[in-house]
């Protein structure tokens, strides 16, 4: 079996990345742009893959699920 672990980003790592504020991330997560992974009601994370997508593919350009 392949045990692949996502690379996973904070808030503030997010925004970095993106050159944004942490607000600018949140509404992005608001306009579906973004998806979170909610590990609990106040910690969330972003997967590191789709991050880069954004970056290189701009928001319309998630995968179908």
């Amino acid at each position: 079996m392949i045990n692949v672990m996502r690379i996973l980003m904070t808030k503030k790592e997010v925004a970095d990345a993106l050159r944004v504020s942490t607000r600018t991330v949140c509404r992005y997560v608001k306009l579906g742009w973004l998806v979170p992974i909610r590990l609990s009601e106040q910690v969330v994370r972003f997967d590191q893959d789709e991050v880069e997508r954004f970056i290189t593919e701009g928001p319309g350009a998630r995968p179908e699920p």
